[in-house]
Parts: C-alpha cells; structure tokens; sequence
C-alpha cells in the first residue's frame, strides 16, 4: 500500500541532514585547528541541506500558503525556527571578537591590526544581528560572515524561503515556473564550473554571491519539486530486506560522495553532477524509503542536533583553537577530531532542548495568541536548515 505523504514522516531526511552537519564539523575542525590535518571535501553538504529545506518546506507550507497562510506569518515562522539558534552563534562569535579587540587595543597582542576596530565590529554585527552579510574590509569581519562563517548559507536559505513564498501566494510557483529557474541557476553553475573555476565552492564572498544564490536557487526548488513528484505518485516502493540494504547503501555512500576530495582539475565538474543529479537522487530515494518507526528516535535525535550542531559548530571552534595555542601538540593529535565531534553533538542535544526549544514554544505560543495561523512548527519542517 502507498504511504500518502501526510502519513509518511520521511525519517531518512533527517538522518541525512544530522549526516552532513557532522561532515561540515569534520571539514572545518582541520581548516580551525590543525590545516596538516585533512578535511572533509564536505562543501556539498550545503546543497543536500537546501535540496531536504526545499522538498520539507513545500511539504509543510505549500498547501497552507496557497490557502490561507499571508507572507508575514510565513515569515515569521521561519525566522522563530531559524533565529534563536542562528543569534546564539552570532553572539558566540562576537565574544570572540571582542576577545581579539581587547587583546589589540590592550597592546598585548596584535590580533586585528589596523584602525577602528570597534567601528567596523559595531558595523558588521549590526548587519549580523539583521540576518545580512557584512561589506566591512577590516580584519575584524574580513568576510561576509565573520562572526559565524557558516550562517552564509542561512542567509541564502531564507531568501530562497521567502522567494518560494512570494511564488505560492502570488500563484506563480507552478511546475513549469520551478523548472524554469531550477534551469536558469542550472546554467550559471555550468558556466562558472567549466568556464570560470575549477569548483563550486563558492558563495561566500563577494564575487561570487551569484554562484551562492544559483546553489540555493537550483537545489531549494530541486527539493520542492521532488516533494510535488512525490506527492503525486511518482515513487517506488521499498519493503523488507530491500529496504534494509537500500537504507545502508543510500547512507554510506552519501556519506562517502559529500566527504571525498576529488582532484581540483575535476571539482567544478564533479560538483555540478552532485548539485545537478546525484543530490536530487539521493533526496527522492530517502524520502521513497519509508523506515518505520524503530527508526524514529535515531532518525530524530539526529535532525534535532543537526541545525544547532551547525550553527554553533565554528564559534566553539575559535574558542578551542585559541585556547589549543598554549598545548599545540593537543591540537596537532588526529584523535582531536575524533574528540570533539561527539562532544559538540552533545552540546547541540543540550542547547536544542534548554535553549533553542524552549525559546522557540514560547515564541510560538505568543505568536499564536494574534494569528491563529501560526502555530508551533511539525517536528519534520524541523529538516529545514540548515
């Protein structure tokens, strides 16, 4: 019997999006602590985030916004899910900023040289605070998102958020409208990655924001519209052993294509096939793979330390590294990494539950009290990150 997409709670999509927040971690702990060590080639997981966002945020908005739901408790809603965990690691980057600021002006240390420091850190936590990337060329936000560098891709996955919004309202966001620019960010990919670069781990700076908004653009409405060819039948059907063997198969080998460094002669390619065709494939066989529920507390513990694990991840990180300087052969051990990644999954646990949860009820609770449309979020809009 088909299992309607109401009554499928699409437990392997939360199991991918806790896979990949661990495999960022495993990338930027060698780039933050130790560059000797090897990282994850884990930049993808950013398009694998966007592509479950997309498909779990047509799955838990679309009809609602096509009804009844108006742009403003939309929104509203997504900045409940997203903010309380994104200000958090905003204010653990700034603390270290500031460390860095005292040490300099102190004279005890030149963390940041040059003038006006203080200037340009009010300046760019002040666009952080907004949700936007900062323009300040001093040392002290020497990039867009200096504070907690991997909110950039947050910043990307609201707009697409509200983009698709403003379609559904406006009855624009039919399927030949999403094809339509799922192949227009399709082709800038392909000119950048054959033509320009040699990878598409771009997005980040300034320069590159149209690769950044082609990522999000081609993968977000990739996901969208595979929930709509799912909800429409278009889906196979896996029981039994075969689902046994599909599930491990699908897990492993995502792992291993989000985690592998392929040669820089073949990177652009390589990640044009991943965000053009695998990634998609990997979502709609997931989401086709109905786990059961002995299934569910994993697949839930692991969507629930996903977003705060990667959202906090790289503010921890400069603490950890600053603190390191002092036993550098600390640092330099491999089984650092093997060290702190459980210990940052716990963290995440504990910050969802006594922070992010209980911050975002409240919210919910007060919300609901003036707009009866906004209520606390479906536990699976909770795969939306990012």
């Amino acid at each position: 019997m088909t299992v309607s997409p109401e009554r499928h709670k699409f437990l392997l999509l939360d199991v991918l999006r806790g896979l990949a927040a661990v495999l960022v971690v495993g990338r930027h702990i060698p780039d933050t602590l130790n560059k000797s060590l090897v990282p994850f080639g884990s930049y993808l997981c950013v398009d694998l985030f966007f592509c479950l966002s997309g498909f779990v945020i047509a799955y838990s908005y679309q009809d609602r916004l096509a009804d009844r739901m108006d742009f403003s408790s939309f929104s509203l809603a997504r900045l409940i899910r997203l903010y309380p965990l994104y200000f958090l690691g905003l204010l653990l980057g700034a603390c270290f900023k500031l460390m860095g600021i005292v040490l300099t002006l102190s004279g005890r240390q030149e963390v940041y040289p040059g003038p006006g420091l203080l200037q340009h850190f009010i300046s760019a936590f002040g666009m952080a605070v907004l949700f936007l990337p900062s323009f300040s060329t001093s040392r002290v936000a020497a990039t867009p998102f200096s504070f907690n560098p991997p909110s950039w891709s947050l910043f990307y996955e609201l707009v697409a958020n509200f983009v698709f919004a403003m379609l559904v309202r406006r009855r624009l966001a039919s399927n030949a409208s999403v094809v339509g620019l799922m192949t227009l960010c399709l082709g800038v990919l392909s000119v950048w990655s054959l033509i320009y670069a040699t990878t598409l781990d771009n997005g980040v700076l300034p320069g590159t924001y149209s690769i950044g908004f082609a990522r999000v653009g081609y993968s977000f409405f990739a996901g969208v519209l595979l929930f709509r060819i799912y909800r429409a039948g278009v889906r196979i059907e896996i029981k039994g052993l075969s689902l046994i063997l599909t599930t491990l198969v699908l897990l492993t080998g995502t792992g291993i294509l989000l985690a592998i460094r392929v040669p820089k002669s073949i990177d652009g390619i390589y990640g044009l096939a991943m965000i053009g065709i695998i990634i998609p494939t990997i979502v709609w066989v997931a989401a086709c793979c109905n786990v059961g529920d002995r299934f569910r507390p994993t697949a839930a513990l692991m969507g629930e330390v996903s977003y705060p694990l990667y959202v906090i991840h790289m503010p921890l990180l400069f603490f950890v590294a600053a603190a390191s300087k002092s036993r550098p052969g600390w640092a330099l051990s491999p089984y650092t990494a093997l060290l702190l990644i459980p210990m940052l999954c716990l963290l995440s646990f504990w910050i969802s539950r006594n922070f992010d949860r209980p911050i975002r009820m409240a919210l919910n609770r007060r919300l609901s009290q003036k707009r009866a449309l906004t209520s606390p979020l479906p536990a699976v809009a909770d795969v939306s990150m990012s």
